[in-house]
């Protein structure tokens, strides 16, 4: 009993019952395995099981095959009425086996195309990820530039500079205004900028012979570059309060901050 059983199990560790299963066996190891599956019922047991997985994985893994590789299913399928009963059944088998491989490969390829075209997809993501953080520091360095030139003419010995202050309803105004006038720049930053009501807004204007000329309409905190031909002529700079976008005329009745230009001939 003993070595009945080694038998069988050197037998079902031989992978000769797998090769079997999917047809890749020879005529003298098919009727080995035949006898062992008559003989021996732990190795039919071994061998409906692996019918099962294959069945199941090719269930599970099933992909739709070309309509020509159906009719050839169909031919291999169909029993042949010349051959026995016996060897027309494990040639029917063995063919259905054949196409579960080919489906299987087919699976395989399948699956495999599928992780390429993952993999190109997360390439192109990457890449664009990459040239998102490329303009993103180009964005930056230009920014960069931009803050650099910024405080170097803030900064620069012939930059005169004018704080304008004003409160509404207690809330604190600051915009203060750079004038280089052998460069011919202006500009002015707004440090801080009380919210009004909607259809408001602040806006900027230049006391030129007595005339208001706009320079800019103040709706946000962002830097603005203002004209130095018109600061040039002006003897003050103004804020008043405005319909929104700005008007062509200043409302002197809501004057908000004011401050005098130097003179310089």
């Amino acid at each position: 009993m003993k070595l009945k059983n080694q038998h069988i199990e050197e037998f079902l560790q031989s992978g000769l019952l797998d090769r079997y299963v999917i047809g890749d066996t020879s005529d003298t190891e098919n009727t080995m395995v035949e006898d062992m599956i008559n003989q021996h019922s732990e190795v039919q047991l071994a061998y409906d099981k692996l019918q099962e997985e294959l069945f199941l994985y090719a269930n599970t893994n099933a992909i739709t095959p070309p309509d020509y590789l159906k009719e050839q299913v169909l031919n291999k399928v169909t029993p042949r009425k010349e051959l026995e009963p016996e060897y027309s059944k494990h040639e029917n088998w063995l063919s259905i086996a054949a196409v579960i491989v080919a489906l299987l490969a087919l699976s395989g390829l399948g699956y495999l195309y599928q992780q390429n075209t993952g993999l190109k997809q997360e390439i192109v993501e990457t890449t664009t990820q990459f040239e998102n953080l490329e303009r993103d520091y180009e964005l930056n360095d230009t920014q960069k530039r931009i803050l650099e030139m910024r405080l170097a003419f803030i900064e620069a010995g012939d930059t005169e500079k004018y704080l304008m202050r004003g409160y509404i309803e207690e809330e604190p105004l600051r915009v203060i205004a750079y004038y280089n006038q052998p460069a011919g720049k202006a500009q002015i930053e707004i440090a801080a900028l009380p919210e009004l009501e909607k259809g408001l807004d602040y806006q900027l204007w230049a006391d030129v012979d007595g005339e208001m000329v706009s320079l800019a309409v103040l709706n946000d905190l962002k830097p603005k570059t203002i004209s130095a031909e018109i600061l040039k002529k002006a003897s003050d700079l103004n804020i008043t309060i405005e319909k929104a976008g700005g008007s062509k005329h200043a409302s002197v009745e809501n004057l908000v901050s004011s401050i005098p230009l130097n003179t310089i001939p």
